[in-house]
């Protein structure tokens, strides 16, 4: 191939015009994302993912190789570990937009068109969600998309099929199995785009160089399949964060397929899969506006009256469908991130439609400014909810609580959690801060697995055989049988170990789901401590255990940055919810212990706080009218509180109780009144 040929192999589409709207899609979004972009430690698992790339450790299957190293050098830029982590986020969300609107001119779309394509992306909802904090479904769809612009490039090439495409293709899929397995999801796209061209030259060259090229293509999908060496080598130096263990080879393999999850796939029932499907639409609605995704199916009839559209339309049609089969029969909560490759298809149909609709603008130069400035405009229509929603630059919400759970905690204790942010949290200060590095955090979610037990055998060196005789009799078992198992030897594990370490040290249980979790150890003595349970000793017959005991006074419940937490209108995504919901959670708890210390006002105050942190949280509405009805004698404000514990939930077990409280009240005044 001649140099002129090699220079040209991958065409910009669109020429200067059309490389410099991907450009300007991608600096507006990076400056969007990097103005949102949170500066601290974020929920879920980007916490883990920070403390993984800052210690370079193993995160959770399938260990993201090339993302923990990414993240690895970027906190060495000296920006600080979880800036760094949540600024790769918002670069590799900003580069799959840019790459977006190539696609867009890939599939002979104008510029503005495809720009509005590059924008609609930035501004869904999603991905502003995924490209504000430390995640990698922003690098898997920058990934995809590079994809696609090769299979594109190569779909509309005027020529045959192009080797060194081809080899560029191994390459990026084996750098996205090295990321994240789901890659392979855009292989039936790819193939579809592949096959539209016919390799005679192929076919007329000879044996060697049939080979040689075989031998390259598979050198260059291997090579970043390497990357996951790094594994092992770090597994062999326990850093702090060593999931899977993968110091053998069939660890390793264990742990880069994903087989720690394996009972979520396959195995859902045919009401979940329905329900999920449904809630994927409800989550497209939610992207965009109805005039979007209008755009949308207009532009796939664009596209199909394209020459050669109908298997660019196909090619996206299987990426989307993949993604979205794929994600609403994987049983797990947080699947969001897993729909990015659907809405970039929708968005590249919108930015289709929206072509089409820009050919009736008047042929003056003024239309077709006034053209460009509407295509411009309307991925901005709903930005301005999203943008609000996603603003992360000034929440500290986590590190905020693991403070406050871990300052109530003595120097040297023992604390075990159930939620996996606060342990990841507690455990990133520890390594990467020197924070509180005298505290021992037991995460019970993690308990269950090898590698854990392993690490927590100096507390109890009896656990690392509890947890092979446990896993032993989990074998066999799939599905919610399997987690449900998994989730009980968790919490039996962690109450052994809590009664065992009360001989050398103080013990504390930091909740999650406070009230369910707290009865999975009612024979221990749990002291409320507000924000942690204490224990104080195991229970015998002669003494019952008394869950609510309290000694020496109830540390109050009030964070730093506390007007951000009780701040309603910030409460956008379910996550900001989730956050005012443990505050509340965590005020009400204390309300509780002060009703039995006698301290009525400091109670009515915690009651009252937890519903600024949370106006929805219904058993601080309940608890709040009992206070009011048995203990003050405010009959009316125990009214207006029972009534909207009711209006929040209805069918709770104690809503009969609550209901026959208000008629009696009912019925007491209206005898005064006939008096």
């Amino acid at each position: 191939m001649r140099r002129e040929e090699r220079l040209s192999a991958i065409a910009i589409p669109g020429g200067r015009r059309g490389l410099g709207s991907a450009l300007l899609v991608f600096a507006l979004a990076f400056v969007v994302y990097a103005l949102l972009t949170s500066r601290d430690l974020a929920w879920v698992d980007s916490v883990e993912f920070t403390l993984a790339g800052a210690s370079l450790g193993i995160p959770h299957p399938p260990g993201y190789p090339l993302y923990t190293l990414l993240v690895r050098l970027a906190g060495a830029a000296a920006l600080g570990p979880a800036l760094a982590a949540n600024l790769l986020s918002a670069l590799a969300g900003a580069a799959a937009c840019g790459v977006g609107a190539l696609l867009g001119a890939q599939l002979g779309l104008r510029p503005s068109a495809a720009a509005a394509g590059g924008l609609a992306l930035a501004f869904s909802r999603e991905l502003l969600a995924q490209a504000t904090v430390a995640e990698v479904y922003t690098l898997h769809l920058l990934l995809i998309a590079l994809l696609l612009f090769i299979g594109f490039a190569q779909a509309t090439a005027q020529d045959e099929i192009r080797p060194r495409l081809l080899v560029l293709i191994a390459f990026l899929f084996g750098l996205g199995l090295a990321h994240h397995l789901t890659i392979v999801l855009a292989l039936p796209a790819l193939l579809v785009l592949l096959a539209t061209r016919r390799n005679r030259q192929h076919r007329r060259s000879s044996a060697i160089d049939r080979a040689r090229f075989l031998i390259v293509a598979a050198a260059a999908f291997i090579l970043p399949l390497t990357l996951y060496i790094l594994l092992p080598l770090r597994s062999l130096a326990d850093p702090v964060l060593d999931q899977g263990d993968p110091e053998t080879l069939p660890r390793l393999l264990a742990h880069a397929t994903g087989r720690q999850f394996g009972y979520r796939l396959l195995t859902s029932e045919t009401a979940y899969v329905w329900g999920e499907l449904g809630r994927f639409f409800h989550l497209l609605a939610e992207q965009w506006t109805p005039a979007h995704l209008a755009l949308a199916a207009l532009g796939a009839v664009a596209i199909l009256r394209r020459p050669g559209g109908w298997h660019q339309l196909l090619a996206l049609f299987l990426l989307a469908s993949a993604s979205v089969a794929y994600a609403v029969e994987y049983r797990i909560p947080d699947k969001g991130g897993y729909y990015l490759p659907a809405y970039l298809v929708t968005a590249l149909l919108f930015a289709a439609g929206a072509d089409l609709l820009s050919m009736i603008a008047p042929p003056r130069r003024w239309g077709r400014v006034l053209a460009g400035l509407l295509l411009v405009a309307l991925p901005l229509a709903p930005a301005l909810a999203h943008l609000k929603a996603a603003d992360r630059h000034a929440d500290h919400s986590l590190r905020d609580l693991t403070l406050e759970v871990t300052r109530r905690t003595t120097p040297g204790s023992l604390i075990v959690s159930d939620d996996t942010n606060y342990a990841f949290a507690l455990l990133y200060l520890q390594a990467i801060e020197g924070k509180f590095e005298d505290r021992e955090v037991v995460s019970q979610y993690l308990l269950p697995l090898p590698w854990y037990a392993d690490r927590m055998a100096h507390v109890d060196a009896r656990l690392p055989a509890e947890v092979a005789a446990a896993a032993a009799d989990r074998r066999g078992l799939r599905g919610r049988a399997l987690g449900d198992r998994q989730a009980d030897d968790a919490r039996r594990l962690a109450d052994r170990l809590a009664r065992r370490a009360l001989a050398e040290r103080d013990v504390f249980f930091y909740f999650h789901h406070f009230e369910e979790d707290k009865r999975s150890f009612e024979s221990l003595v749990l002291v409320d401590r507000g924000l942690v349970y204490q224990v104080k000793g195991v229970a015998t017959e002669a003494s019952s255990p008394s869950g609510d005991q309290e000694e020496g006074g109830v540390p109050d419940a009030r964070f730093e940055r506390r007007a951000a937490y009780e701040a309603a209108a910030r409460r956008q995504t379910p996550e900001e919810r989730a956050v005012a919901r443990r505050f509340a959670a965590a005020s009400n708890r204390a309300g509780i212990a002060r009703v039995r210390r006698g301290d009525l006002a400091g109670a009515e105050a915690e009651f009252s706080q937890a519903l600024a942190f949370d106006p929805r949280y219904a058993q601080a509405w309940l608890n709040l009218g009992l206070l009011t009805a048995d203990y003050l004698g405010h009959k009316d404000l125990a009214v207006h509180a029972w009534r909207t514990y009711l209006e929040l939930t209805p069918d709770a077990p104690e809503a009969a109780n609550v209901r026959a409280r208000l008629a009696a009240i009912e019925a007491g005044g209206n005898a005064a009144k006939q008096k």
